[in-house]
């Protein structure tokens, strides 16, 4: 009996270990399956949620492009219409160049017509131009003869009037000269006169005689023309001065262009200007600013 109970305490033991592993063993087995359920439910969870959101933006995509579409439709229509109207506006305006284009072929019939008709009179005005050509060429060498021969004639009696009116310039100057050297002249012998008589000394109160300036004619200008008051005399101003020769009782000659208008005789002298008064006169003729003046009166060009 006892071994038997021991035997069996035995058994009992053993079977106890082995209830024990096989629990321990589910326990793990069970751990596991719950570790699994949980991360497979979260993991579940999330791809209901993505799902679930994958399909709201699925609906709301596919409402977007059912509107996109209605509006895209809705454009196509329109420019469907559109289109309709200028095919239509297209075969009116295909319609009027078929016209356009009868009526084209029809007039280049005519014009060809006409051009044949043209044609044949050019080619009889051409035989008609051929003549009246040569006709104006001989014409042309004529009129060029003659235009020739009268610019000839023209240019010599151009010359023959510029050689009279400077020969009449020229003998103008020279009367005008000898007028002045007359009265020059005269006025000489009536100084010899009185100082033969001793009258010349109280006239001039002892100045000596005016002198012209010896050597290359020198030229200026009149600047200033004026009254003198006190003497009664006419005072010439001139850019002439003792710089160019002139000195006191120096007489120059006053011209206006091919005209001798008189003669002064200087008093005062600068370096580059002097003043005379007037001593003759070429008749009515007045001196006045601008005329030009020389040393003499040998020629006036």
């Amino acid at each position: 009996m006892p071994s038997r109970w021991i035997v069996e305490e035995r058994v009992v033991h053993i079977l106890t270990k082995i209830f024990v592993v096989l629990a321990a063993l589910l326990s793990l087995l069970v751990s596991a399956l719950a570790i699994t359920y949980s991360i497979n439910a979260e993991r579940i969870s999330d791809e209901f949620g993505a799902a679930r959101r994958a399909e709201d933006a699925a609906t709301t995509a596919l409402r977007l492009a059912e509107e996109n579409h209605k509006l895209e439709v809705t454009q196509l229509r329109g420019q469907l219409e559109t289109r309709n109207v200028e095919l239509a506006d297209l075969r009116g305006e295909l319609d009027e160049s078929r016209y356009d284009a009868q009526r084209l072929a029809a007039e280049k019939r005519a014009a060809e017509a006409q051009t044949a008709a043209v044609q044949s009179q050019v080619r009889e005005l051409g035989v008609t131009a051929d003549t009246l050509t040569k006709l104006v060429e001989t014409y042309r060498d004529e009129v060029t003869n003659l235009r020739d021969q009268e610019l000839t004639n023209r240019d010599q009696r151009l010359d023959l009037e510029d050689t009279i009116a400077d020969q009449s310039s020229r003998l103008q100057v020279f009367e005008q000269t000898v007028r002045a050297l007359r009265e020059q002249l005269a006025d000489a012998r009536q100084q010899i006169e009185e100082l033969g008589s001793g009258r010349a000394v109280a006239r001039n109160g002892g100045a000596a005689a005016p002198r012209t300036i010896p050597g290359t004619v020198i030229t200026g200008t009149v600047e200033d023309v004026r009254d003198d008051s006190e003497s009664g005399r006419t005072l010439v101003q001139v850019d002439l001065g003792s710089n160019d020769g002139v000195s006191a009782l120096t007489e120059l000659d006053v011209v206006r262009g091919q005209n001798y208008v008189g003669t002064i005789v200087v008093d005062e002298v600068d370096l580059q200007a002097s003043v005379g008064y007037v001593r003759l006169t070429n008749g009515n003729l007045k001196i006045r600013r601008g005329d030009q003046v020389r040393s003499r009166l040998a020629y006036i060009d």
